[in-house]
């Protein structure tokens, strides 16, 4: 990604689906017998509890996909601290669950929440997951803040498969 299309992805109000090169795998057949196939999708939760996480729309690419659901929310914590307290750790898993409870109960998914850099913790459970779409949940658009900031710009540069940026809604999370 050059510049011009950083400023983009940072600022663009709209979802906004990201393919690179590598990504050719995700087309079966050639020409018109040609069709898209998300078996995995890893969806990359900013903050739990604030929006931007947006699972049920997730969810229903899975569903209209018959694809798996992993769940992935990074701890990055401060050196100073050390470690992240378990309970901390066990709120965070605990929501998400719920919210897979809510959204996605039928689908075949799972909650991740490791800790670490957020970007290379998505990255690193995509290829783990052999993920065929990364979703990533941003900012509202009115904010002072860019819609997306370094981690998804991150993502969307080094991911092995295409990733879609959903602007956060300003409703409830996930």
């Amino acid at each position: 990604m050059g510049s011009t299309t950083e400023k983009v992805v940072r600022e663009i109000a709209i979802p906004l689906l990201t393919v690179g090169e590598a990504c050719r795998r995700l087309v079966a057949g050639d020409g018109r017998a040609a069709r898209l196939e998300v078996r995995r999708i890893l969806c990359a939760a900013d903050d739990p509890k604030q929006p931007g996480t947006n699972l049920a729309a997730v969810a229903e690419l899975a569903r209209a996909f018959g694809a798996a659901l992993t769940v992935l929310h990074s701890l990055e914590v401060p050196r100073w601290l050390g470690s992240v307290p378990a309970a901390v750790r066990e709120d965070i898993v605990g929501h998400l669950r719920e919210l897979v409870g809510r959204h996605a109960a039928d689908l075949n998914a799972k909650v991740v929440v490791p800790m670490g850099p957020a970007y290379s913790r998505i990255l690193e459970q995509a290829v783990a997951d052999e993920a065929d779409l990364v979703v990533i949940g941003g900012r509202v658009p009115e904010s002072a803040m860019p819609v997306f900031g370094s981690t998804a710009v991150r993502v969307m540069r080094q991911a092995r498969c295409p990733v879609l940026a959903l602007p956060g809604s300003g409703g409830s999370s996930a």
